[in-house]
Parts: C-alpha cells; structure tokens; sequence
C-alpha cells in the first residue's frame, strides 16, 4: 500500500493536516470544525494573495489539486461556480465524497485523470512538498496549460532547508520509533526552474518567501495570458 492510500484509509485527516488533534480517524465535532475552518482561512488567503498580484478573479471553475479530504474543496465550493477535487489517494476521495455530499457543484477525480474543460483557478496547499520536483514540474506544467486565458494557479512549495539541526534531529528521532506509519516524503523545488516550466505554458509567475522551522517556502502565484 502507497503512502497517500494508507494515510486516506487509517489516517486521512493527519494525513492532510499534520496536526495531533487530526490524528485518529474519526474527528469529534469541535476538531472537524477547526479543521475544515483552516481551509477557508487558506482559501481566503490564497485568493487574496492572488487578486492583490493579478487583478479579481473569475469565480467560474476552480481545481484543487491534492485535496484530500476536502479541507479546501468545502470552501472553494462555497466561492466558485464549479470545483474539481483531485487526489493520488482513492480512500481520500471516498472520504471527500462524503465530507462534500451536501455540495453539488463538486466532483472529485484521480490524478493522472484527464481534466476536461479550461480552468479559472489552480490551488494546492501542502502538496507539491511530498512530490519529487522532476514530476511535480511535469503536473504544474500540464495544471498551467489547463488554465483558461486570465486564469491563475496558486500553491505553496519549500525552496531552502533552513532548519538544518532541528531536521537532523526530527529524522534521528523518528528513527528510534516504531514504523508504524510510512513517512511522508519531502522535496525542495528550484523557483528559477518552476519559472521557467510555467513559461512554457504562457504563465508569468510571482511569489513570496517566508521561513518556517524546516525550510523556506515560496507562495507561487502564475497567471496564464491572455492571446
């Protein structure tokens, strides 16, 4: 069993947002409302972000890639006309699909789907992290070319381990404990390359750099052109 398909069917929540009180399966009502309220406080933000570099938005068709259980679906539901959920994972799409069954202006694809249709909006959070960069670029590629003339991706990657001793000490750590859950995989991407892989699609790029504990990531903004 992959990674993404053990966490979506014993610990999908975790898997998504890698807090304590997400861990076990089933959440209590006030942990699934905190949950799911984090993800319109990043949907909210990431907008924002976008509209303050391109200009309003059209709140047509928007995809949120690696969704997993809906944690940003829910609300981009409640913002845009239609809403495309994409996972690696199909136990985390069975769980977005009921987390979602009240909203019928989502749907919810496999990656490595074909998307039919041209997009407004790309968004994906704490995501690209766990992929390799030579295939992540090889999505982002295919993601901007889906991209509707005018319309914007948005997502958030590392570009610098900042945090040398506290990740040494992190990985020693998590080698002296049981290995009962596989480890998430994480990668640093080459913003110059992610340009220049986004140019090829007629995407310009913008972004902001901001430190956490472990690395230094970027908010990528991109906005296909128009002609």
């Amino acid at each position: 069993m992959g990674t993404w398909e053990y966490y979506g069917k014993h610990n999908p929540y975790y898997g998504v947002l890698s807090h304590g009180e997400f861990r076990f399966g089933v959440l209590d009502e006030s942990a699934r409302r905190k949950f799911f309220e984090s993800g319109v406080e990043v949907v909210d933000g990431f907008i924002a972000l976008a509209e303050k570099a391109f200009g309003p938005l059209r709140y047509g068709v928007a995809l949120d890639y690696g969704c997993g259980v809906g944690r940003l679906t829910r609300r981009l539901a409640e913002r845009f006309r239609e809403v495309i959920g994409v996972d690696i994972s199909s136990e985390m799409l069975e769980e977005a699909r009921r987390n979602l069954a009240d909203q019928d202006n989502v749907s919810f694809q496999l990656a490595g789907s074909e998307y039919a249709g041209s997009l407004d909006l790309v968004i994906s959070k704490i995501v690209f992290l766990h992929i390799a960069p030579e295939e992540g670029y090889r999505i982002l590629e295919r993601l901007a070319s889906r991209l509707a003339p005018g319309g914007v991706g948005i997502l958030d990657l590392p570009v610098r381990y900042t945090g040398g001793r506290i990740r040494r000490a992190l990985s020693a750590a998590r080698s002296l404990l049981p290995r009962r859950e596989p480890v998430m995989p994480l990668h640093i991407y080459d913003l110059r390359k992610l340009k220049a892989v986004l140019a090829r699609s007629g995407c310009e790029m913008r972004n902001e750099l901001a430190d956490t504990p472990v690395f230094e990531k970027a908010v990528v903004v991109f906005r296909r052109q128009s002609g």
